[in-house]
């Protein structure tokens, strides 16, 4: 169990939360910022390329 499961994040596979490749790993994780504020939410996760740089070069 990683250490950020205790301050409330979750798989996202419990969500149907998949990679843009359809894909779910452990580190793949969703915090929900209101209560039931992910319910039904489902699908796939994309991030724009240069969102992507945005992330990586920090």
């Amino acid at each position: 169990m990683y250490r950020i499961n205790l301050i409330g994040f979750e798989n996202a596979e419990k969500h149907h939360i998949q990679t843009a490749e359809g894909e779910n790993f452990e580190e793949f994780m969703v915090l929900d910022l209101q209560e039931k504020g992910l319910q039904g939410i489902h699908g796939r996760f994309y991030i724009d390329k240069a969102d992507y740089n945005c992330f990586i070069s920090r």
